[in-house]
């Protein structure tokens, strides 16, 4: 059998040097049978000149609006899909992959057929574990006694960390079969940002039983939200739409009624007004601003609203 075809996509927003640094790495493979798309999300800086300049053999598709994570990714997923790619690799252009991390992909694909495979992310020390899978499994259901992300912040070289299904894996480094994508879709866009690969994750086991696999072997290095330091200003709406989508995730999947917390629609009227009308400028410092932020985002998921409500651009 050929060796399988793969599609790499990146995602750059403001962030050209992150990205070249990130694509320097892809090239380094072992493994060579893969083509790179690169997808700016509407940067307003030099980004794409500076990325055609810098890979001028590489596609780059320049989008005409922020169309979030999924939304980006999706154009490249359509593209795995019209000319018969095998994989995705959906990458963050602040990730770092080592020279066998789609090589041990590959392999791994094997033992693991229709399945989606995910990294083990690594600090920026290349040992110290940042992300080694999401809660454990027992018999394809979740074990709920268990913490998320368990082995966060343990030595990568000295722990056991098996290869093995979990409930989620990070998007940083995500490997999915095209034909996954062919018969069941892609990732809901509607969360635009935070969410969207654990919610195909829970989707793919809940309603097709295909698992998510983490692979050690297929370890990386993560600087995590590397655009979002863009701007302080960045980490309000970054607040915003984790809590909002965290509820929207929880109310969908696990049942909760979180949302009781938040108390009601009338509790959020009279903080919006108050806010409006009873709280002067010289008391929104950043702290008021990130309660804002949060209960905003926690009325909205009150409401139900989805998609894309705050444009990262204009908080820079």
């Amino acid at each position: 059998m050929s060796a399988p075809k793969v599609l790499v996509s990146i995602l750059n927003w403001n962030a050209p040097k992150n990205t070249v640094k990130t694509v320097n790495s892809v090239l380094s493979s072992d493994y060579v049978k893969y083509k790179i798309v690169l997808l700016d999300n509407n940067s307003s800086d030099d980004s794409v000149s500076f990325l055609t300049q810098s890979f001028p053999n590489i596609k780059l598709i320049k989008n005409k609006a922020n169309l979030g994570y999924a939304g980006a990714h999706k154009i490249a997923a359509k593209i795995a899909v019209k000319e018969k790619f095998d994989f995705l690799w959906i990458l963050n252009n602040d990730v770092t992959v080592y020279n066998f991390t789609l090589s041990e992909f590959i392999k791994a694909s094997k033992r693991h057929p229709d399945c989606l495979l995910g990294s083990v992310s690594l600090m920026d020390d290349g040992q110290t574990i940042l992300v080694g899978g999401g809660k454990e499994m027992i018999n394809r259901k979740i074990d709920e006694t268990q913490g998320y992300n368990r082995f966060f912040g343990k030595n990568f070289f000295e722990t056991q960390i098996e290869e093995r299904p979990v409930s989620d894996l990070e998007g940083a480094s995500l490997l999915i079969p095209v034909n996954i994508i062919s018969r069941h879709g892609f990732m809901n866009t509607g969360f635009f940002l935070y969410g969207e690969e654990v919610d195909y994750c829970y989707k793919l086991r809940n309603r097709y039983k295909i698992d998510s696999i983490i692979i050690p072997a297929a370890r990386i290095i993560h600087k995590a939200s590397a655009s979002f330091q863009l701007s302080p200003d960045l980490e309000l709406i970054k607040k915003y739409y984790l809590i909002r989508n965290s509820l929207l995730f929880q109310k969908k999947y696990q049942k909760k009624n979180t949302l009781k917390d938040y108390r009601n629609v009338t509790y959020f009227i009279k903080y919006f007004i108050k806010h409006k009308f009873m709280v002067t400028s010289k008391d929104k410092d950043y702290g008021y601003w990130e309660k804002y932020y949060e209960k905003l985002g926690a009325f909205h998921a009150l409401l139900g609203l989805k998609g894309k409500y705050f444009d990262p651009q204009n908080f820079i």
